[in-house]
């Protein structure tokens, strides 16, 4: 280290400062461990730190065990992720106004805070804002509506902040290549509001749910900020199972009951196929003793059925079977309860 204090009513001022060997840490004979940093503080109460120009290859300022410290007007360069850092010991730290420089960060993003009730404003240089489109949205089931949100964000790798600054210009966007567009084959546009875009109500096809399918953003561009394409990204996608569901009934012997059915496939409509019922395992039948196949129209199938007079007042098992071509053979079963 260049400088390392304990004490208090410190002033490290106006120096130049250069530290250029490897990094280390470790203990020593006195209180003040081994440290390649510029200034090193610890164990001290109103230490001030102003007009010094640092340079190191690891740290600026290394800061334990310290309350209230000011470092202020300094210009900083190191080779380390960070200029300055203030570990979890160390409280009511003020860093503001100063030129901090390192190789991934600058200014206050230079500066890495793990203590309490500490300051860390208004230091230069800023970074400026580079701009980035990202989907939002990339987990999607097959066969339902869905909405879908692209943003433009700002910052670097380490911070990302959504641009909400961006209010002009429209967002496209694109699966395995293609443009989505809505039932009537136009092209659906999302406008950004507070640099977000969604569109919503899309219907999402079974088409998505083939091994490798990527979603990709394109922003128009507008006099806010150029266009620009995010990167493609691979969609997760789960199918949706048909379901076939028939209900209970009550009712007594000779009876006409309603034998109902309805088939779900996502927000598909099934208008093929047929459903039979059977009662405790026997196929019910029309009064000429041929299978009733109940015709699918709009998911829903319901036809009557009178029961035998004879029937005997207990609990049936009652199953809806959906036979169809586009589908593999679906079942349900309720409860026929007859009644004495």
């Amino acid at each position: 280290m260049a400088i390392g204090v304990i004490g208090l009513n410190i002033q490290i001022n106006n120096n130049n400062l250069t530290v250029n060997g490897t990094s280390i840490s470790g203990s020593t004979v006195d209180y003040l461990g081994a440290r390649t940093t510029g200034v090193y503080i610890g164990r001290g109460y109103n230490v001030t730190v102003t007009n010094n120009n640092i340079n190191s290859t690891y740290t600026g300022i290394y800061t334990q065990e310290q309350n209230t410290l000011n470092v202020t007007t300094n210009n900083i360069t190191t080779n380390y992720n960070y200029t300055i850092l203030i570990d979890k010991t160390t409280q009511n730290t003020t860093v503001e106004n100063n030129y901090l420089v390192t190789p991934g960060r600058l200014g206050d993003e230079s500066v890495s805070d793990s203590g309490k009730n500490n300051t860390v404003q208004n230091n230069q240089p800023v970074p400026d804002k580079q701009y980035f489109l990202k989907v939002d949205t990339t987990e999607f089931t097959a066969g339902t509506t869905t909405t879908i949100t692209a943003s433009i964000y700002y910052g670097t790798e380490n911070t990302q902040t959504v641009a909400t600054n961006i209010t002009k210009g429209k967002i496209t966007f694109k699966v395995n290549g293609k443009t989505l567009k809505n039932t009537n084959g136009k092209v659906i546009y999302a406008k950004i509001v507070n640099g977000t875009a969604t569109i919503e109500d899309f219907e999402v096809p079974e088409s998505w749910a083939k091994e490798g399918t990527t979603i990709q953003a394109v922003y128009s561009g507008s006099s806010d900020l150029e266009k620009m394409t995010s990167e493609k990204t691979e969609i997760t996608i789960t199918t949706t199972e048909p379901t076939i569901t028939t209900e209970d009934i009550t009712t007594s012997a000779g009876e006409t009951i309603t034998l109902t059915a309805t088939l779900t496939d996502g927000n598909n409509v099934i208008n093929n196929g047929k459903v039979v019922f059977k009662i405790n395992g026997k196929t019910v039948k029309d009064s000429n003793g041929k299978v009733i196949y109940a015709k699918v129209s709009n998911n829903q199938v319901n036809f009557t059925y009178t029961l035998p007079s004879d029937m005997k007042a207990k609990q049936y098992n009652l199953t809806a079977t959906f036979i169809s071509s586009d589908y593999d053979r679906l079942e349900d079963t309720k409860t026929l309860t007859v009644t004495a």
